[in-house]
């Protein structure tokens, strides 16, 4: 097996023209006396605390310029990212590479192309993967075939991170370091952060659900009755002693791993299934996600990004101005969407998602406008707190239309590129800084 794969990788190479090729990260300083004349920025060698502010620091970071001077090639870059950028799409140009897969045997070669002129910028600082990719890979694999398709960061759960081995997690760090990529860790993990025990111990933590505290009850779906079924509940994340000990936890974790650049707060997976007790019914599902990263906030260093995600219940807009933090990012999660025109189009029936809490609320969209309604609605309220949005996507999933409107399969709901990449134009044009791809 291993020698076919060699035979491939053999086959499938490409030669590279004959050239001088000089690579160079401003940020590093040391330039040489014949660096060519550049439109670059330098950029700080700390970042920002205020989250909008570090969003154009990492666009610096990665931004990268390559010049041609007779036969010999610069590489320029505002760090050691952009370098890496930049390399690989010199690599791209002059070979017609694709990185198709995370093996050599796998890659797939294009026509050369020219080198882009001027300074080449992401449009979005900030692109996560979180999810699987393709088959054969090791982690160092996996990684180095996300950064070469421009993915710059990684999720991994709190509860895989502490699950991982020693040495797991040390080749796991020196793969991302190596492609300069970013960690963002915690994510759908409140049951580590509050674990089991704790809520035996306090049951009075546990949510309530028709007047009693309780670990798992019936949940509601009300388009999809057929999923109705027991479920876990949240805890109740407006008592303080629960923000304690969930904000203790995280910050413990955080201050083991360094290298965790992002913290992602999200409650346990699920809809309709939040305490009822008088005070969390006074607050919308985003409050008490949003209260518990203002107090995760203060436990933590202030360069430490705060991520929140807007999907299910939390995508009720609450109705109480927040509290203004410029550490927090805020993804709206258009997951259950059937790509069936762009979202932000106007029209369409009237918006009927997130619109009942705290009475049990829709699971999926009627239409893709839905989510262009709730953007629209979250949009004063993101800027009036100074947060930064988001978006996370669903690529290929392999769940099934629940609501059986129609029997095909989500992973065949693949959009048009025409699609996405309008929708990333808007996007951009609508202040989004940060998005994940997440798929299986």
């Amino acid at each position: 097996e291993d020698l076919r794969s060699v035979e491939k990788s053999r086959a499938r190479r490409r030669s590279m023209p004959g050239n001088y090729v000089y690579v160079l990260a401003l940020d590093r300083g040391g330039y040489p006396s014949d660096l060519p004349k550049h439109d670059l920025k330098i950029p700080a060698v700390e970042p920002p605390t205020n989250f909008s502010e570090r969003c154009d620091w990492e666009i610096q970071r990665q931004s990268f310029q390559i010049i041609r001077d007779g036969q010999a090639i610069w590489v320029i870059a505002g760090s050691r990212e952009g370098a890496l950028y930049g390399f690989d799409e010199l690599l791209e140009c002059l070979t017609g590479v694709i990185w198709a897969g995370v093996r050599d045997d796998q890659l797939v070669f294009a026509a050369p192309r020219k080198l882009p002129t001027g300074v080449q910028a992401p449009s979005f600082p900030y692109r996560f993967r979180d999810g699987s990719g393709p088959d054969g890979a090791t982690e160092s694999d996996y990684n180095t075939w996300l950064s070469r398709n421009r993915y710059n960061g990684r999720v991994i759960t709190g509860k895989a991170w502490n699950d991982f081995s020693p040495q797991r997690r040390a080749a796991f760090l020196n793969s991302v370091r190596t492609r300069a990529m970013h960690l963002v860790c915690g994510s759908h993990a409140m049951d580590f952060y509050l674990p089991e025990s704790e809520l035996e111990a306090h049951p009075e933590w546990r949510g309530m659900r028709d007047g009693k505290r309780m670990a798992r009850a019936r949940v509601t779906f009300p388009e999809s009755s057929h999923l109705d079924a027991d479920l876990p509940i949240q805890p109740c994340y407006t008592n303080p002693e629960v923000i304690h000990t969930i904000t203790t936890n995280m910050a413990a974790q955080i201050r083991q791993t360094p290298d965790i650049e992002i913290f992602s707060i999200r409650p346990l997976d699920g809809v309709n299934n939040w305490c009822q007790c008088p005070s969390c019914l006074g607050q919308t599902p985003y409050e008490q996600m949003y209260n518990i990263a203002l107090a995760l906030a203060k436990r933590t260093a202030p360069t430490l990004p705060i991520e929140l995600i807007a999907y299910g219940n939390t995508l009720t807009v609450p109705g109480e101005e927040l509290p203004v933090s410029n550490r927090i990012v805020t993804m709206l999660c258009p997951c259950q969407r059937p790509y069936e025109r762009r979202f932000y189009e106007l029209g369409g029936p009237r918006l009927g998602m997130s619109t009942a809490y705290p009475e049990p609320d829709r699971l999926n969209p009627v239409d893709d406008r839905d989510y262009g309604k709730l953007f629209r609605a979250w949009a004063p309220v993101w800027k009036a707190s100074e947060t930064v949005p988001g978006i996370c996507e669903y690529s290929g999933m392999l769940w099934h239309d629940e609501t059986f409107r129609t029997e095909r399969q989500r992973f065949l709901y693949h959009p048009p590129a025409a699609l996405r990449f309008d929708e990333a134009k808007w996007y951009c044009d609508h202040g989004v800084r940060y998005f994940y791809n997440e798929t299986e």
